[in-house]
């Protein structure tokens, strides 16, 4: 039998080039700065942004507790400066959970794309909540959006 899967995704649109806007997203330290589930964040092994670099990620987990996860990168790539996708995987709560970032050009800025894929069990709980995950995807990038162009 499959495990469950469920998933998120969100686009919004950023008044900024999509190279600064991959600029703020890369600084991973900053992401508390913009993400609010998000109490820190470091890279642990490998250059930054490269496939099979490791990352840590303290945050909130649904009960508000601060934990802490590993994510892997699992693909980063680059169409041209135009155009950037990566995906990290982490583990966790009996969950494998699958995040993908889309950076592309769009008329008057940057057209960022997120999807939160959640893998095993556990993921039947947070389909239950599909409303509050995705408002708080929606919150993380219209922060990101706000961090950007400095509003």
């Amino acid at each position: 039998m499959t495990a469950p899967r469920f998933s998120v995704e969100a686009t919004i649109q950023i008044h900024a080039a999509t190279g600064a806007v991959w600029e703020k997203f890369r600084q991973v330290a900053d992401w508390p700065r913009w993400n609010p589930e998000i109490v820190s964040a470091r890279w642990l092994q490998g250059p930054p942004w490269e496939e099979d670099s490791v990352l840590e990620l303290r945050h909130r987990s649904l009960f508000g507790r601060v934990v802490t996860t590993t994510a892997v990168i699992r693909m980063a790539a680059s169409q041209d400066i135009s155009s950037k996708t990566v995906v990290w995987e982490s583990q966790g709560a009996g969950m494998v959970a699958v995040h993908t970032a889309q950076f592309s050009d769009n008329l008057g800025g940057c057209r960022l794309y997120a999807r939160h894929t959640y893998h095993g069990w556990p993921a039947l709980l947070l389909a239950l909540l599909r409303g509050r995950q995705e408002a708080k995807l929606r919150q993380a990038m219209a922060a990101l959006k706000a961090y950007v162009e400095q509003r």
